[in-house]
Protein backbone atom coordinates (compact mmCIF):
# COMPACT_ATOMS: atom_id res chain seq x y z
CA UNK A 1 0.00 0.00 0.00
CA UNK A 2 1.33 3.58 -0.84
CA UNK A 3 2.10 6.23 2.08
CA UNK A 4 0.21 8.59 -0.84
CA UNK A 5 -3.01 7.04 -1.88
CA UNK A 6 -3.98 8.04 -5.64
CA UNK A 7 -6.74 9.89 -5.96
CA UNK A 8 -7.62 7.39 -9.31
CA UNK A 9 -7.80 4.13 -6.65
CA UNK A 10 -9.63 6.26 -4.59
CA UNK A 11 -12.53 7.09 -7.21
CA UNK A 12 -12.09 3.98 -8.79
CA UNK A 13 -13.06 1.71 -4.89
CA UNK A 14 -16.17 0.40 -4.26
CA UNK A 15 -18.31 2.34 -2.23
CA UNK A 16 -18.39 0.03 0.88
CA UNK A 17 -20.43 0.21 4.51
CA UNK A 18 -17.65 1.07 7.28
CA UNK A 19 -18.06 0.60 10.95
CA UNK A 20 -19.97 3.86 12.54
CA UNK A 21 -16.56 3.54 14.79
CA UNK A 22 -14.18 3.71 12.26
CA UNK A 23 -12.41 6.99 11.47
CA UNK A 24 -12.22 8.15 8.07
CA UNK A 25 -8.37 8.79 6.85
CA UNK A 26 -8.29 12.42 5.61
CA UNK A 27 -5.66 13.06 2.88
CA UNK A 28 -4.81 17.13 3.18
CA UNK A 29 -3.11 17.47 -0.39
CA UNK A 30 -2.82 21.28 -0.02
CA UNK A 31 -0.71 21.14 3.08
CA UNK A 32 1.39 18.24 1.51
CA UNK A 33 2.31 20.63 -1.32
CA UNK A 34 3.30 23.15 0.64
CA UNK A 35 5.88 21.18 2.50
CA UNK A 36 7.10 19.74 -0.82
CA UNK A 37 7.74 23.35 -2.15
CA UNK A 38 9.37 23.95 0.82
CA UNK A 39 11.72 21.23 0.55
CA UNK A 40 12.52 21.58 -2.81
CA UNK A 41 12.95 25.76 -2.24
CA UNK A 42 15.23 25.10 0.92
CA UNK A 43 17.36 22.33 -1.28
CA UNK A 44 17.60 24.83 -3.88
CA UNK A 45 18.49 27.61 -2.19
CA UNK A 46 20.86 26.59 0.72
CA UNK A 47 24.14 25.35 0.87
CA UNK A 48 23.98 21.90 2.42
CA UNK A 49 27.55 20.78 1.29
CA UNK A 50 30.61 21.20 -1.31
CA UNK A 51 29.40 21.44 -4.62
CA UNK A 52 25.55 20.96 -3.54
CA UNK A 53 23.31 20.53 -6.49
CA UNK A 54 19.36 19.47 -6.23
CA UNK A 55 18.41 16.93 -9.04
CA UNK A 56 16.43 19.69 -10.80
CA UNK A 57 14.74 16.87 -13.08
CA UNK A 58 13.85 15.09 -10.12
CA UNK A 59 12.41 18.16 -8.17
CA UNK A 60 10.20 19.15 -11.10
CA UNK A 61 8.85 15.48 -11.26
CA UNK A 62 7.99 15.63 -7.39
CA UNK A 63 6.16 19.21 -7.48
CA UNK A 64 4.05 18.08 -10.81
CA UNK A 65 2.98 15.21 -8.85
CA UNK A 66 1.38 16.88 -5.97
CA UNK A 67 0.30 20.13 -7.71
CA UNK A 68 -1.97 17.76 -9.92
CA UNK A 69 -3.36 16.22 -6.61
CA UNK A 70 -4.07 19.56 -5.34
CA UNK A 71 -4.59 21.37 -9.37
CA UNK A 72 -5.39 18.66 -11.31
CA UNK A 73 -5.83 17.62 -13.83
CA UNK A 74 -6.56 14.05 -11.99
CA UNK A 75 -4.56 10.99 -13.04
CA UNK A 76 -6.15 9.06 -16.08
CA UNK A 77 -5.70 5.88 -13.76
CA UNK A 78 -4.20 3.67 -10.55
CA UNK A 79 -1.29 3.03 -12.52
CA UNK A 80 -0.56 6.19 -14.02
CA UNK A 81 -0.66 8.05 -10.48
CA UNK A 82 1.72 5.45 -8.71
CA UNK A 83 4.42 5.45 -11.60
CA UNK A 84 4.45 9.41 -10.83
CA UNK A 85 4.25 8.67 -7.26
CA UNK A 86 7.22 6.04 -7.24
CA UNK A 87 9.13 8.96 -9.19
CA UNK A 88 8.27 11.51 -6.49
CA UNK A 89 9.88 9.27 -3.58
CA UNK A 90 12.58 8.48 -5.36
CA UNK A 91 13.75 12.25 -5.40
CA UNK A 92 12.76 12.31 -1.80
CA UNK A 93 14.71 9.22 -0.94
CA UNK A 94 17.94 10.44 -2.95
CA UNK A 95 17.78 13.60 -1.35
CA UNK A 96 17.49 12.08 2.36
CA UNK A 97 14.00 14.02 3.11
CA UNK A 98 11.51 12.62 5.53
CA UNK A 99 8.11 11.06 4.11
CA UNK A 100 6.78 11.30 7.57
CA UNK A 101 6.40 15.00 7.62
CA UNK A 102 5.90 15.38 4.12
CA UNK A 103 2.65 13.04 4.22
CA UNK A 104 1.50 13.72 7.74
CA UNK A 105 3.53 16.66 8.80
CA UNK A 106 5.14 14.83 11.55
CA UNK A 107 8.54 15.66 12.59
CA UNK A 108 9.39 12.60 14.67
CA UNK A 109 11.04 11.36 11.61
CA UNK A 110 13.77 14.17 11.06
CA UNK A 111 14.38 14.70 15.05
CA UNK A 112 15.59 11.49 15.09
CA UNK A 113 17.82 11.29 12.23
CA UNK A 114 19.39 14.73 13.47
CA UNK A 115 19.56 13.67 16.81
CA UNK A 116 21.44 10.21 14.87
CA UNK A 117 24.39 12.59 13.86
CA UNK A 118 24.54 14.89 16.69
CA UNK A 119 27.74 14.81 19.27
CA UNK A 120 25.56 13.23 22.05
CA UNK A 121 25.23 9.98 19.41
CA UNK A 122 28.54 9.83 18.85
CA UNK A 123 29.70 9.55 22.41
CA UNK A 124 27.35 7.44 23.70
CA UNK A 125 28.64 5.18 20.13
CA UNK A 126 31.86 5.58 21.28
CA UNK A 127 31.00 4.27 24.58
CA UNK A 128 29.23 1.38 23.82
CA UNK A 129 32.13 0.58 21.70
CA UNK A 130 34.67 1.08 24.55
CA UNK A 131 32.74 -0.54 26.94
CA UNK A 132 32.93 -4.23 26.22
CA UNK A 133 36.03 -5.39 24.06
CA UNK A 134 34.25 -8.39 23.09
CA UNK A 135 32.26 -6.33 20.82
CA UNK A 136 35.16 -5.32 18.76
CA UNK A 137 36.47 -8.56 17.93
CA UNK A 138 33.13 -10.07 17.23
CA UNK A 139 33.17 -7.38 14.14
CA UNK A 140 36.29 -7.87 13.03
CA UNK A 141 35.37 -11.76 12.87
CA UNK A 142 32.57 -11.14 10.93
CA UNK A 143 34.59 -9.58 8.30
CA UNK A 144 37.17 -11.95 8.54
CA UNK A 145 34.18 -14.79 7.52
CA UNK A 146 33.20 -12.47 4.89
CA UNK A 147 36.58 -12.53 3.16
CA UNK A 148 36.26 -15.85 3.64
CA UNK A 149 32.63 -16.61 1.61
CA UNK A 150 34.15 -13.76 -0.64
CA UNK A 151 37.02 -16.34 -1.87
CA UNK A 152 35.20 -19.50 -1.62
CA UNK A 153 32.67 -17.71 -3.47
CA UNK A 154 35.15 -17.11 -6.18
CA UNK A 155 36.74 -20.28 -6.40
CA UNK A 156 32.64 -21.73 -6.77
CA UNK A 157 32.64 -19.49 -9.30
CA UNK A 158 35.91 -20.42 -11.42
CA UNK A 159 34.56 -23.86 -11.01
CA UNK A 160 31.13 -23.32 -13.20
CA UNK A 161 33.24 -21.13 -15.70
CA UNK A 162 35.48 -24.20 -16.16
CA UNK A 163 32.12 -26.61 -16.58
CA UNK A 164 30.90 -24.67 -18.78
CA UNK A 165 33.58 -24.29 -20.94
CA UNK A 166 34.20 -28.25 -20.78
CA UNK A 167 37.80 -28.18 -18.88
CA UNK A 168 36.32 -28.99 -15.01
CA UNK A 169 38.78 -31.75 -15.36
CA UNK A 170 42.34 -31.01 -14.20
CA UNK A 171 44.19 -31.97 -17.06
CA UNK A 172 41.70 -30.43 -19.76
CA UNK A 173 43.08 -26.80 -18.27
CA UNK A 174 44.45 -24.14 -19.47
CA UNK A 175 48.24 -23.02 -18.37
CA UNK A 176 45.81 -19.11 -16.88
CA UNK A 177 43.49 -21.24 -15.63
CA UNK A 178 45.84 -23.68 -13.83
CA UNK A 179 47.88 -20.20 -12.50
CA UNK A 180 44.21 -18.47 -11.51
CA UNK A 181 42.96 -21.72 -9.39
CA UNK A 182 45.97 -21.26 -7.56
CA UNK A 183 45.76 -17.76 -7.07
CA UNK A 184 42.17 -18.40 -6.01
CA UNK A 185 43.21 -21.41 -3.51
CA UNK A 186 45.82 -19.11 -1.84
CA UNK A 187 43.58 -16.17 -0.97
CA UNK A 188 41.04 -18.81 0.50
CA UNK A 189 44.07 -20.21 3.03
CA UNK A 190 44.79 -16.63 3.10
CA UNK A 191 41.15 -15.79 4.53
CA UNK A 192 41.08 -18.92 6.43
CA UNK A 193 43.73 -18.28 8.58
CA UNK A 194 43.05 -14.68 9.20
CA UNK A 195 39.63 -16.01 10.44
CA UNK A 196 41.27 -18.75 12.40
CA UNK A 197 42.82 -15.63 14.11
CA UNK A 198 39.71 -13.70 14.89
CA UNK A 199 38.20 -16.81 16.01
CA UNK A 200 40.83 -17.59 18.54
CA UNK A 201 40.33 -14.01 19.59
CA UNK A 202 37.08 -14.67 20.56
CA UNK A 203 38.26 -17.18 22.77
CA UNK A 204 40.89 -15.11 24.64
CA UNK A 205 38.78 -11.53 24.97
CA UNK A 206 36.61 -12.28 27.96
CA UNK A 207 32.75 -10.01 27.80
CA UNK A 208 32.78 -7.61 30.31
CA UNK A 209 28.75 -6.89 29.75
CA UNK A 210 25.45 -8.40 29.83
CA UNK A 211 25.36 -6.67 25.99
CA UNK A 212 28.89 -8.41 25.23
CA UNK A 213 27.72 -11.66 26.60
CA UNK A 214 24.65 -11.52 24.60
CA UNK A 215 26.33 -10.07 21.33
CA UNK A 216 28.76 -13.30 21.60
CA UNK A 217 26.35 -15.79 22.13
CA UNK A 218 24.45 -14.63 19.00
CA UNK A 219 27.26 -14.77 16.85
CA UNK A 220 28.33 -17.96 17.59
CA UNK A 221 24.84 -19.16 17.24
CA UNK A 222 24.54 -17.16 13.57
CA UNK A 223 28.08 -18.50 12.66
CA UNK A 224 28.21 -21.87 13.83
CA UNK A 225 25.36 -23.64 12.41
CA UNK A 226 26.58 -26.89 11.81
CA UNK A 227 29.14 -27.26 14.52
CA UNK A 228 32.50 -27.37 12.27
CA UNK A 229 32.99 -23.01 11.68
CA UNK A 230 34.88 -22.71 14.74
CA UNK A 231 38.51 -23.00 14.75
CA UNK A 232 40.19 -27.39 16.13
CA UNK A 233 42.96 -28.91 17.36
CA UNK A 234 44.60 -26.01 18.93
CA UNK A 235 48.00 -25.62 21.15
CA UNK A 236 47.24 -24.45 24.60
CA UNK A 237 51.19 -23.65 25.98
CA UNK A 238 50.20 -24.66 29.67
CA UNK A 239 47.39 -27.53 28.22
CA UNK A 240 47.90 -30.14 26.45
CA UNK A 241 47.23 -30.17 22.53
CA UNK A 242 44.19 -31.59 20.31
CA UNK A 243 41.23 -29.71 22.85
CA UNK A 244 37.89 -28.21 20.78
CA UNK A 245 38.44 -24.96 21.06
CA UNK A 246 34.53 -24.61 20.32
CA UNK A 247 33.91 -26.94 23.60
CA UNK A 248 36.51 -24.22 25.39
CA UNK A 249 38.49 -25.16 28.66
CA UNK A 250 37.17 -26.39 31.93
CA UNK A 251 38.91 -24.48 33.74
CA UNK A 252 37.76 -20.77 32.37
Amino acid sequence: MNMFVSTAATAAAPAVAAPITSARVEIDNRAIFARVEEIIDVLRTRCVCEGWKIDEDGASRALAYFRRHVQGPAFKDEDEDTAALYQAQEFFRSHGQNLDWIHDGNPGGMICTLAKHSQRASVLTADQANADPILAVIEADKAARAVTVAAVGRYSEFERELQANGRLREKARRKDERRQEKEIEAAINQATVAEADTACALLNIRPTTLAGVIALLGHARDYDIDGICWPDRLVDSDWRAGRSAKFGDART
